[in-house]
C-alpha cells in the first residue's frame, strides 16, 4: 500500500513538473523601439531571458534589422501586423524547432527567410516579397532537414539570380501550399556556363539564374499543391542572340536530388525570355556522369508554359534515371519551337496517362535524345502547328511506346525553320530517327497529317504492331501508314473507321454550359451529338457548345460516321444545382460625407456573369419587385440605401444596408475668452457646435488637420496669437478663428508731468498733464480726482480727459495765488491690461500763481 501510494506521488510530482515547464513559456513582444532590448546590432538575440519555447510576438513595421534565432522560438504576430522592412529572418542549428508564421517581410537586398543547418523547422502562412539585386530568395534552405514550408505567398523579383524557393543539401523536408510568385531578371544575359548562387554554395554549372523553386543535391522532399508562377522580366519577346540566352524553369531538380515527390502543383510559366521550362530534372552536366537524380516522382501537376521563341512543359536531362512523369495536364505553346516532354540522355522514364498539348511553328510533343529503357504509355497527346511531331527519337533504343492516343495537326503551311534540332520536323504521329533502334510500338492511336503515321527509315529493328494509323488524308490506313527501317517488325496494324473521342470544358454548376471539343481520328463524314440522352440529334458541329439549365445526371453520346463505318463515345455529366449566393458590392460604403456621393453597385456569381441588383433609397427592404439597378446612385442627402443580388438560378444574396449622411454644414467654434489685453494669464476653453476635432496653434500660423489637436483648455501665460479651426465627423472645415490675446502683468508708471518739478512761474490756466509709460483708461475713481486748495479750503472745478497715455487736467475756474494740491488716487486710471498705478511720486502745489512739485499724498 505504501509502495503504491509512493508510485501515485511520483506520477502526481511528475505531471506537475511537466505542467510547470509547459507553462514557463513567455511572450516577448518585440517592435521596431523594442527590438534593441532584445537583439544586438548584430541582430543575435542578446536578452538572456528568452528560452526555447518562448513566443517573440511581432507587431507593427520593423526596419532594417536582421534576427538570427539560435534557440527553438515562436515567432508570429497575433495582431497580424508584423512588417519586416529589409531584414532576414536566419533559423540557425541551435534553433531548431522554431515556428514563423503570420509575419509580412518586404526586402530589397535581403533575402526572406533563411534556414541554415537547421531542422524541425516551421514556415507557415507568411507574405514574403524580396528585391534582391544578385542573389534574390524569399525563402532558402541550407543543408537542413525536416522542415515545413506551408501556406505562404512569396514574391520574388531580382537583375540576377532569383529564386522563390532555394533547397541545398537539404532533405526531407516539405514545401506545400504556397504561392510562388517570381520575376526574372530583364537584364538580357549572354549563356552562363556556371551561375554563383550564395558564398556558401559558390558556382553550379549548368543551371539558370531564374526558377520559381529549385532542389539542388537534395532528396527526400515533397512538393505537392503549391500555386507556382514564373515570368519573364523582359519587356517584349525575345529570341535568341549571342548576348541574350535568358532562361528559367518553374520547378527543377538538379545532381544528387533523389527520391523527391513533386505532385498536384500548378505550375504557370509565362516567358518573354527565349527559352522556358515548366519542370525539369538533371542528373549530370554533360561530360560528366559521376552524379544521377534517380527516382523523381511528377504526378497530377497542371504544366501551362506559354514561351516566346522556346517553350518546354518537362524536361528529363543527363543522368535522370528512373523519372516518373504520370496523369499531369501538359500545355505548351511558343512562337518558334514546342516541347512537351523531353528526355535528354535519360534511362529508365515512365511517362504514364499524361494529357500532352503543344502549340507553336514547330512541335515535339514527345522528344527522346540518346535515352533508353523508357516506357511511354496511356497519353494523349496533341500538337498542332506548322510542324507538329506527336513522338521523335534520336539515337534511342529499347524504349516501349504503347497504349497512346496521338494526333498531330501540322499543315506545313509554311517552310521548316531551321532550329539546329537533331530530329527533323514533321507531322508524323511517331518518328524514330537516326539508330533509334528495338523501340516498341504498339496498341496506340496514331492519325497523323504526314504521309506515315510512323516513320522508322533512319532507324533498325522496331516493332510496330496493333496500332490504329491513319495518315496523308485517309489515304494511308494500318500498315501501309508505316514507313520501315530496317528489319522492322510490322503486322496487325489497321485504320479506316472512326474512332471516336471527346473532351469538355465545363463550369461549376446549372446552368450549365459545356464546350465540347472532338479528339476523334478516322475518316469522319458526320458528327451527331446527343447531350441529354433523350435519342435526339441536339448537333452536328465538330465542336458544340451546350447548355443545361436543371441539375441532373445527363449522359452524353457522340456517333462518328466515316466510309470506314461508325463508332461512339459516351460520357456521363452530372449538373449540380446551383445553390451558392451571389455577392454584391459597393464602391462606397455607408458613412458620414460632406458632399454628394455617386454610388456603384457590382455583382459577381459562381455561374452567372450578369447577376441582377435590385434596391430601395427609402429604408423599406428591397425585392425582385423593387428598382432594378442600371446606372450608378447619386446620395445628395441622408439616405438608407438596401440592395440585393439575384442570379440567374434565383438565388438571392443577403440583404445590404448603407446609411448615407451627407452633411455639408460647416462647425462652428465658441470661446470663453475672447482675445484682448488682460493683466493675468488666462485658461481658453474651446467647444465645437457638433462631434468633430478642433486643431489650433499659438505660434500665429495657420492651422490645419496635421495642428496640434485641442483636447484640454490652453493656458495661455504670455502674449499669444491663438488660431483653431474645426472638423465634424463629415469632414466639414469651420472657417479659421483668431483671438489675440495680451498678457500685460506690469503696471503703468509716472514718465513724465508737465510742469516739470521745481518749475516757476508757470501761468495759472496752464493744464496739467502726467504722461505715464503706457496707453492708459479710466480707472474706477476716475471721476475722484480733485485739486484743492488747502487753505480755504474748497475744490477747483477742473475737467479730466485721456489722451492715450496722457492724462490732461483742465482748470475751469479762476484761481487765486494760492497753494493748491492735487489728489489722485491708485485706481483713478488703469492700463488697458487694466493693471492699477501702484504708487504716485508726488502731487502737484500751486503757490501764488507758480506751481512746484511737491511730496506726494495719495489715498486709495
Amino acid at each position: 500500500m505504501k509502495f503504491k501510494f509512493l508510485m501515485i506521488m511520483a506520477v502526481l510530482l511528475l505531471f506537475c513538473t511537466t505542467i510547470s515547464s509547459a507553462s514557463a513559456a513567455h511572450v516577448y513582444n518585440i517592435t521596431d523601439n523594442s527590438y534593441n532590448k532584445y537583439f544586438n546590432k548584430s541582430g543575435y538575440i542578446n536578452n538572456t531571458s528568452i528560452q526555447a519555447g518562448d513566443t517573440l510576438d511581432l507587431s507593427g513595421t520593423i526596419k532594417n534589422k536582421n534576427m538570427y534565432i539560435d534557440r527553438p522560438l515562436n515567432i508570429t504576430s497575433s495582431s497580424k501586423t508584423a512588417q519586416i522592412i529589409n531584414g532576414t529572418i536566419t533559423i540557425l542549428s541551435s534553433g531548431s524547432g522554431t515556428s514563423v508564421s503570420y509575419i509580412n517581410i518586404k526586402n530589397d537586398d535581403h533575402k526572406g527567410i533563411v534556414i541554415f543547418e537547421s531542422e524541425n523547422n516551421t514556415i507557415k502562412n507568411n507574405t514574403i516579397k524580396v528585391n534582391e539585386n544578385q542573389e534574390s530568395y524569399a525563402i532558402y534552405l541550407h543543408d537542413s532537414r525536416n522542415n515545413k514550408i506551408v501556406g505562404n505567398s512569396l514574391t520574388t523579383t531580382g537583375n540576377y539570380v532569383t529564386i522563390g524557393i532555394l533547397l541545398y543539401a537539404s532533405d526531407n523536408n516539405e514545401i506545400t501550399s504556397n504561392k510562388v510568385n517570381t520575376t526574372g531578371t530583364g537584364v538580357p544575359l549572354p549563356y552562363l556556363s556556371s551561375v554563383t548562387l550564395s558564398q556558401e554554395i559558390g558556382a553550379i554549372k549548368e543551371i539558370f539564374p531564374t526558377y520559381s523553386i529549385l532542389l539542388l543535391f537534395s532528396s527526400d522532399n515533397n512538393i505537392t499543391g503549391n500555386d507556382v508562377v514564373l515570368k519573364s522580366g523582359l519587356s517584349t519577346p525575345t529570341a535568341p542572340t549571342i548576348n541574350c540566352k535568358n532562361s528559367m524553369v518553374g520547378v527543377d531538380i538538379y545532381y544528387d536530388s533523389n527520391n523527391n515527390t513533386v505532385t498536384n502543383n500548378h505550375i504557370k510559366v509565362i516567358g518573354n525570355n527565349p527559352y522556358s521550362y515548366g519542370l525539369g530534372v538533371l542528373g549530370s552536366y554533360w561530360g560528366t556522369s559521376n552524379s544521377s537524380a534517380e527516382n523523381n516522382v511528377f504526378s497530377h501537376n497542371t504544366i501551362d508554359v506559354t514561351g516566346s521563341h522556346f517553350a518546354s512543359g518537362f524536361i528529363a536531362g543527363l543522368n535522370s534515371l528512373n523519372t516518373i512523369l504520370s496523369e499531369n495536364t501538359i500545355n505548351v505553346s511558343a512562337d518558334s519551337y514546342s516541347y512537351g516532354v523531353t528526355l535528354e540522355a535519360s534511362r529508365g522514364s515512365t511517362i504514364f496517362k499524361n494529357i500532352i498539348t503543344t502549340k507553336a511553328n514547330v512541335n515535339y510533343a514527345v522528344e527522346l535524345f540518346i535515352s533508353h529503357n523508357n516506357h511511354i504509355n496511356e497519353n494523349k497527346i496533341y500538337p498542332s502547328g506548322n510542324y507538329s511531331l506527336g513522338i521523335g527519337t534520336y539515337n534511342s533504343g529499347s524504349n516501349s511506346i504503347i497504349h497512346n492516343i496521338i494526333i498531330t495537326n501540322g499543315d506545313n503551311s509554311a517552310p521548316q525553320i531551321s532550329n539546329g534540332e537533331a530530329i527533323p520536323a514533321g507531322n508524323e504521329g511517331i518518328l524514330l530517327y537516326l539508330n533509334s533502334n528495338q523501340n516498341t510500338v504498339e496498341d496506340n492511336i496514331i492519325s497523323s497529317s504526314a504521309l506515315y503515321a510512323v516513320n522508322t527509315t533512319e532507324s533498325s529493328h522496331n516493332t510496330i504492331i496493333k496500332n490504329y494509323l491513319i495518315s496523308a488524308g485517309g489515304s494511308k490506313l494500318g500498315d501501309a501508314a508505316v514507313a520501315r527501317g530496317t528489319n522492322d517488325t510490322v503486322n496487325g496494324n489497321y485504320g479506316g473507321s472512326p474512332i471516336a473521342d471527346f473532351t469538355l470544358k465545363t463550369t461549376k454548376s446549372a446552368p450549365l454550359t459545356v464546350q465540347f471539343t472532338s479528339r476523334s481520328i478516322g475518316i469522319i463524314t458526320r458528327w451527331t451529338w446527343d447531350f441529354n440522352g433523350d435519342g435526339k440529334v441536339d448537333s452536328t458541329l465538330q465542336n458544340p457548345t451546350y447548355t443545361y439549365t436543371k441539375p441532373g445526371k445527363y449522359t452524353v453520346k457522340l456517333t462518328l460516321t466515316g466510309p470506314g463505318g461508325t463508332d461512339f463515345k459516351t460520357v456521363n455529366i452530372t449538373v449540380q444545382p446551383d445553390t451558392t449566393v451571389p455577392v454584391a458590392k459597393v464602391n462606397i460604403k455607408g458613412g458620414l460625407y460632406n458632399t454628394t456621393k455617386t454610388v456603384t453597385l457590382t455583382a459577381t456569381d459562381n455561374q452567372d456573369p450578369n447577376p441582377k441588383i435590385y434596391y430601395t433609397i427609402n429604408g423599406t427592404t428591397p425585392t425582385t419587385k423593387s428598382k432594378k439597378y442600371t446606372t450608378p446612385i447619386n446620395i445628395t442627402k441622408t439616405t438608407t440605401l438596401k440592395y440585393l443580388a439575384v442570379d440567374q438560378a434565383g438565388n438571392k444574396s443577403p440583404i445590404y444596408t448603407q446609411k448615407y449622411t451627407i452633411d455639408k454644414v460647416a462647425p462652428k467654434v465658441s470661446v470663453n475668452v475672447k482675445g484682448g489685453s488682460y493683466k493675468t494669464s488666462q485658461k481658453v476653453t474651446l467647444k465645437i457646435s457638433e462631434d468633430g476635432n478642433i486643431y489650433y496653434t499659438i505660434n500665429g500660423t495657420t492651422p490645419t488637420t496635421k495642428s496640434k489637436k485641442y483636447t484640454t483648455p490652453i493656458n495661455i501665460t504670455k502674449t499669444t496669437t491663438l488660431k483653431y479651426l474645426a472638423v465634424d465627423q463629415a469632414g466639414n472645415k469651420s472657417p479659421i478663428y483668431t483671438q489675440k490675446y495680451t498678457i500685460d502683468k506690469v503696471a503703468p508708471k509716472v514718465v513724465k508731468t508737465n510742469p516739470t518739478p521745481n518749475a516757476t512761474k508757470v501761468p495759472l490756466t496752464t493744464p496739467l498733464t502726467i504722461k505715464f509709460s503706457e496707453n492708459i483708461v479710466k480707472g474706477i475713481n476716475f471721476n475722484h480726482i480733485r485739486l484743492k486748495n488747502p487753505i480755504i479750503p474748497k475744490m477747483v472745478d477742473i475737467t479730466l480727459s485721456i489722451q492715450e497715455t496722457t492724462l490732461i487736467i483742465k482748470i475751469r475756474s479762476s484761481l487765486y495765488k494760492n497753494t493748491y494740491q492735487l489728489y489722485v488716487t491708485t485706481t483713478a486710471v488703469k492700463d488697458l491690461a487694466g493693471n492699477i498705478i501702484t504708487k504716485f511720486p508726488s502731487i502737484f502745489i500751486f503757490i501764488l500763481g507758480f506751481v512746484i512739485l511737491s511730496k506726494l499724498l495719495s489715498r486709495c
